[in-house]
C-alpha cells in the first residue's frame, strides 16, 4: 500500500474516533399539530400575590423513551412573538419518578416533595426578565434517565424574590387533550388559584441530548489505532 492508501486508512481511523464521540438526538415531546399555549411556568402565575405560587411539576411518560438516555438539557418554545417574562429565577431539575402519569398513583398537586425521585440532579437556573425570545433553553450535568426505572419528573421552582406578573405575559408552546392518542405527560403545580392536577397537560418540551464521552478503552484504541497508522505512514514515505 503507497502513502495514498495509508493516509486513506488514517482517514477513516478518524471518522471513526469521531462518530465515537458523536452525540445522540434530542427528544421532543408534545410538539407538532395540535400544540396550543400556555404562560405557566415560565411566563407568569394565576395567582398573585399569594405565598404558595412556586412549583410547577410534569411528569413524562417512560414510553417515550425506548433505552436509557443521558440528558444534558431542556429547551422550551416561544408560542407568541409578543409578551414578556415577570422578573423570576427558576430552579430546573430532573429525577426518575415512581408516580404515575395518568390514574391512580398520579402526580400530587399538594405534596410536590412525594413526586420527587430519589436520583433527583438540578440541571441548574434560569433567570427570567423582559422579551420572550424563541427558545429558552438550559444545559446543565448528565442526567442519566432508565425509562425501566419510572417516568420522568421535570421540576421547575420559583425562587424567592420574583415579581409581578406583566400585562402581557409570554406564553409558550404547550399541548392539552391528547384526544385518542396515549397520555405521554401530565401535570401538576401552584400557580393557579387552587393547587391543580391536569391530565394530558404541559409544555411542548425538548430534552436535550449529554455530550458523550467515549469509555477510555476504547477511546485509548482509537487513538494507539490512529497513532500508529500515522507513525506507518511516514515511514513508508520516500526519504528525499
Amino acid at each position: 500500500m503507497g502513502p495514498y492508501g495509508d493516509l486513506a486508512m488514517l482517514h477513516r481511523a478518524l471518522i471513526v474516533l469521531a462518530l465515537t464521540v458523536s452525540a445522540a438526538q434530542a427528544q421532543l415531546i408534545g410538539g407538532g399539530a395540535g400544540t396550543t399555549s400556555n404562560f405557566m411556568p415560565l411566563g407568569g402565575i394565576s395567582n398573585v400575590g399569594t405565598p404558595v405560587a412556586n412549583r410547577y411539576q410534569q411528569l413524562f411518560s417512560a414510553s417515550a423513551w425506548s433505552s436509557t438516555t443521558a440528558i444534558g438539557g431542556v429547551r422550551f418554545f416561544r408560542a407568541s412573538v409578543d409578551g414578556s417574562y415577570r422578573t423570576q429565577t427558576l430552579r430546573i431539575s430532573l429525577s426518575t419518578s415512581a408516580r404515575a402519569v395518568t390514574g391512580a398513583g398520579r402526580l400530587d398537586e399538594t405534596n410536590f416533595d412525594s413526586n420527587v425521585g430519589v436520583d433527583r440532579l438540578v440541571l441548574g437556573t434560569i433567570a427570567l426578565d423582559g422579551t420572550t425570545p424563541a427558545t429558552v433553553q438550559l444545559l446543565g450535568p448528565t442526567f442519566t434517565f432508565n425509562p425501566l426505572a419510572g417516568n420522568l419528573l421535570l421540576d421547575i421552582e420559583v425562587l424567592p424574590g420574583a415579581g409581578g406578573n406583566p400585562t402581557n405575559r409570554a406564553s409558550h408552546l404547550a399541548r392539552t387533550n391528547w384526544g385518542t392518542g396515549p397520555v405521554l405527560f401530565s401535570r401538576a403545580h401552584n400557580f393557579s388559584s387552587t393547587a391543580m392536577y391536569n391530565e394530558g397537560w404541559g409544555l411542548v418540551t425538548e430534552f436535550l441530548p449529554a455530550t458523550v464521552v467515549p469509555e477510555p478503552s476504547a477511546l485509548l484504541m482509537t487513538v494507539a489505532g490512529v497513532c500508529a497508522l500515522a507513525a506507518f505512514a511516514a515511514r513508508r514515505r520516500p526519504r528525499a
